[in-house]
């Protein structure tokens, strides 16, 4: 949202800013390097750790989890969403809005990333979050791990399975 409202204030001072503007285009490569990355496992249950946009807040203005779990469903995806903060207490202003826009989604929440984990083939870690990596450790096998959040860097990566990815 902030990358927006810069891109945006220069646009109407008439300022180029074209390095600022190419972020919002690599940002959305990167959703569909995810999405291509679980199409290409051929598994039908993804589950999706971490909603808002990033921890210890239930935003979810420009989170890139919602176009991810969009794009998913769009393909046909059985998708499963986890977010410790996220319809935890009351939304209230611009944040109840954007809450609105996306009641949908409320109906893929799972209680427990522990829950999420067991019931999903792939698990995406969209939220830099240590208490999941605490879980992702504990993972079964057969249970692959894209993290888009850049978390899983420990040695239990190498011992996981080849479906493991790093996006």
């Amino acid at each position: 949202k902030d990358l927006r409202s810069v891109v945006r204030l220069a646009h109407t001072k008439g300022i180029s800013a074209p390095m600022l503007s190419g972020i919002a285009a690599s940002n959305r490569e990167h959703i569909e390097s995810a999405v291509d990355a679980i199409t290409s496992l051929g598994q039908p249950r993804v589950g999706i750790l971490g909603l808002a946009f990033k921890s210890g807040t239930d935003d979810l203005r420009e989170s890139p989890a919602i176009d991810l779990i969009e794009a998913l469903v769009g393909q046909g995806f059985s998708v499963a969403i986890h977010d410790y903060d996220s319809l935890r207490h009351p939304v209230f202003g611009t944040n109840q809005a954007e809450w609105n826009r996306h009641a949908h989604l409320e109906g893929r929440m799972v209680d427990t990333a522990e829950d999420l984990i067991a019931g999903s083939d792939v698990v995406v870690l969209a939220q830099f979050n240590r208490r999941y990596l605490e879980l992702l450790e504990r993972a079964p096998d057969n249970v692959a791990v894209i993290d888009l959040s850049g978390l899983t860097r420990t040695p239990w990566r190498e011992q996981r399975s080849t479906e493991t990815l790093s996006a």
